[in-house]
């Protein structure tokens, strides 16, 4: 038992260090906290931790990109903290019939004044922050008495592509697909982290140890410890012998499924156990990570079209365009990444038929493109929790846990209908401190 006179040696213990654990670690750190963040990988930033193969700095997964001025500024803004160093996109373009055009020209060959209308309806409805009876429906559902032209329904998916990684308008909650295009009305400038996300996370650890905050990687939480209906701390492993740690708050910045694996589910209310449970449906992506001799074009674009082959939403773009440090000098380095649903994930046989012809749609935009290819290499990884009709907004937990007294909840899979999920991590962290702070 780690005490010191009788008291608990942390004020919080936070378990998992992504963007969001790191940074409520350091929002509490800076509030005078004595904080403690465990992590069971090695390395830190979760599902966005950066890592180097041949010289080319990548981040787990494939492609990821931040929006400016978003919640993950706001993080760092609250902290006195500027960000690392960004490069910016300059458009965002789709490929029709043989050449590459922006969204808003691709919505301007459709209906005009289905655009406009349904720019400004989804845009009221986003404001009026009345969601909650929209987070049970789809997008399609809402969207289909509405719109009939294919260039401007094309346009509403991408839209919610990049923001929720869900392939198809069936499938999104209508309330998150009102908020994306909110977000995308406001023009948000794109950007990838200079240097990998692992830049972010390192200031944000940084900023925490600076006031006091401790950080142990490769230590794997086996237990949170509940007495009474009371959080008392956790159990770790170390070594092979299990080590209590004591503490009055403990928050879970991990998928709030993996809660029951260190808490007894009997411990909570029937209607949030179910909760929790029915989240776990995840997004999932699949693609390339390109190294190659010479770019495949010199612009700062973020490419976003079908795939006639592959039968998926593509999302691609030169990363060594946008941050030149993501690739050593003389080399280049081009992401590609398909939504796709968790069963090609689980599916091999499957994967080793979609990834070829991805590369064929790919030899469409880009003819040639393998004749430049250094090396490759293909991934494919559950991306985050699903917001589709039914688990969006309301049908996800608070930051607080019920029935248990410190227990609090933050990451991607706390409320939230439409952030990105980096957007979306930093933006629950901010909501756990401001909880636990008000104690």
């Amino acid at each position: 038992m780690n005490q010191q006179g009788g008291q608990a040696e942390y004020d919080a213990i936070v378990v998992g260090a992504g963007i969001s654990g790191l940074g409520l670690s350091a929002l509490l750190s800076n509030a005078g906290k004595r904080v403690l963040t465990l992590e069971w990988a090695a390395h830190i930033g979760g599902r966005a931790h950066s890592f180097e193969r041949k010289g080319h700095i990548m981040n787990i997964g494939g492609p990821r990109a931040g929006l400016e001025n978003g919640r993950v500024d706001v993080l760092f803004a609250e902290l006195g903290l500027e960000p690392g160093e960004r490069g910016f996109f300059e458009d965002v373009k789709t490929y029709r019939d043989g050449e590459f055009i922006s969204l808003p020209t691709l919505m301007m060959r459709g209906d005009r004044e289905e655009a406009g209308k349904l720019m400004a309806t989804t845009r009221e409805l986003a404001e009026s922050g009345d969601l909650a009876k929209y987070d049970a429906m789809t997008a399609q559902e809402w969207i289909k008495p509405l719109v009939k032209s294919t260039e401007v329904l094309d346009t509403a998916r991408y839209a919610s592509i990049v923001m929720n990684t869900i392939p198809r308008l069936e499938d999104v909650a209508a309330s998150a697909f009102f908020e994306s295009m909110r977000i995308i009305q406001t023009n948000p400038r794109i950007y990838l982290a200079a240097h990998g996300y692992g830049d972010f996370m390192r200031i944000l650890a940084e900023a925490s140890a600076k006031n006091g905050g401790e950080l142990r990687t490769s230590s794997k939480v086996d237990e949170i410890l509940i007495e009474d209906g009371r959080v008392r701390g956790v159990v770790i492993d170390k070594a092979g012998r299990a080590e209590r740690i004591e503490a009055p708050v403990v928050a879970a910045a991990l998928p709030v499924w993996e809660l029951f694996e260190m808490a007894d589910e009997r411990l909570f209310p029937n209607d949030f156990v179910a909760k929790v449970k029915h989240l776990d449906r995840k997004t999932a992506i699949f693609g390339l990570t390109v190294a190659l001799r010479e770019p495949l074009y010199d612009d700062k674009y973020f490419l976003l079209t079908d795939g006639p082959r592959c039968q998926h939403p593509i999302s691609a773009f030169m990363a060594s365009n946008i941050a030149p440090a993501v690739a050593p000098e003389g080399e280049h380095l081009f992401e590609v990444c398909c939504q796709c649903d968790m069963e090609i994930r689980d599916d091999p046989d499957r994967l080793d038929e979609v990834v070829p012809l991805l590369r064929e749609d790919l030899e469409e935009f880009f003819p040639g493109w393998q004749e430049k290819v250094i090396w490759q290499q293909s991934y494919c990884h559950w991306e985050e929790p699903a917001r589709t009709a039914g688990r969006a907004g309301v049908f996800r937990p608070e930051v607080r846990a019920p029935s248990v007294e410190g227990l609090y909840l933050t990451g991607d899979t706390v409320a939230s209908r439409a952030l990105p999920g980096l957007e979306c991590a930093a933006d629950s962290a901010m909501l756990c401190a401001e909880a636990i702070l008000s104690r």
